[in-house]
């Protein structure tokens, strides 16, 4: 075989593969480098860190997003037993805060699905949008007047809590 044949489909004959430090990637090197030429290529695992390192910082920011706006789903959970004294609720009553969240989720979801919002609009904006739309609404559960307010507030709860977990899974997905 001539040096300009493919081989197994990777490249021609006598390319090397080379695994650079930090990345797990095989990068194609279809020459060999002098010495010189190695400076730069040292230079250029230097960048691959730091891209390397971006990418981590990002996942753990999307990480600690996540984990902040998923809280709105049980924050009254936490203070339901305040909120039974507060508005006099019974069991059913107090169940249905509950259950008004997981409503809000499936249908926020079916919504989602529907109109394929993710792929409609830039995830990362749906993202923050839910994310802060599930913060003001839970924040305003805070000062409602009784269940009939908080009920509702709860929906919209779920409803933006179903634009969190799906639109962060493709932001990791592109990322990594």
């Amino acid at each position: 075989m001539s040096g300009g044949e493919a081989v197994d489909g990777i490249g021609r004959e006598g390319d090397e593969l080379t695994l650079c430090e930090g990345d797990r990637r095989l990068l194609h090197r279809p020459r060999r480098v002098g010495r010189k030429e190695a400076g730069l290529h040292g230079r250029m695992i230097g960048r691959l860190d730091r891209q390397d390192g971006a990418r981590w910082s990002a996942l753990a920011s999307l990480a600690l997003a996540m984990a902040l706006s998923m809280t709105t789903w049980f924050s009254a959970s936490a203070v339901l037993p305040a909120l039974r004294t507060l508005w006099s609720l019974d069991s059913g009553m107090s169940a249905l805060l509950t259950v008004s969240v997981q409503l809000g989720f499936v249908t926020g979801a079916l919504v989602s699905a529907i109109t394929n919002l993710s792929d409609r609009m830039p995830a990362r904006w749906v993202f923050i949008g839910s994310c802060l739309g599930a913060a003001v609404v839970n924040g305003l559960v805070a000062v409602a007047s009784g269940v009939e307010t908080a009920l509702p507030l709860r929906f919209l709860t779920g409803v933006f809590v179903a634009g969190i977990y799906p639109p962060a899974l493709k932001i990791m997905a592109t990322h990594f």
